[in-house]
């Protein structure tokens, strides 16, 4: 009896670790990439990335390449590329991406639907929708929400 309590835990032991190995190798990873689009809280207009390395801001059009972003750590880049949002003065690009502080962004104060306040590193400006003016860091203000959400 002993004999087979024995081996029947050890084949039901092999079972959840073999279990558990696929589920560990079949899960996706909590930080991993995710195409989508950045919306603004308040106007409902996505990132664009433009001609020329200008990014703008428009109607959200579900699958257009140039309106889908990963977040790749503190680096926001355009979807399928090495091209990278960055700050330089008051404007907002996409360029190659470099390591630099300027290509960096953290996020803050998320509101209660998730979207947050994304902050330029080097410049320590503001990713911002301007209605007259487009797409510009600035200081802060009330009309920087983003949401990181749809599009593909």
């Amino acid at each position: 009896m002993k004999r087979k309590f024995g081996r029947a835990a050890r084949v039901a032991l092999a079972v959840v670790v073999a279990c558990g190995v696929n589920v560990g190798l079949l899960a996706t990873s909590a930080s991993a990439s995710e195409n989508t689009w950045i919306r603004s809280r308040d106007y409902g207009y996505c990132l664009h990335a433009g001609d020329n390395g200008i990014v703008g801001a428009d109607g959200c059009t579900y699958g257009d390449p140039t309106e889908l972003w990963d977040r790749s750590g503190s680096f926001i880049k355009l979807a399928y590329t090495n091209l990278c949002l960055s700050n330089f003065g008051w404007g907002v690009y996409w360029v190659a991406c470099v390591d630099s502080p300027y290509q960096r962004w953290a996020y803050h104060s998320p509101d209660s639907w998730g979207n947050v306040v994304v902050q330029n590193q080097g410049s320590a400006q503001y990713l911002n929708y301007d209605p007259y003016t487009g797409i510009i860091s600035t200081q802060r203000d009330i009309h920087q929400y983003w949401g990181f959400s749809g599009g593909e």
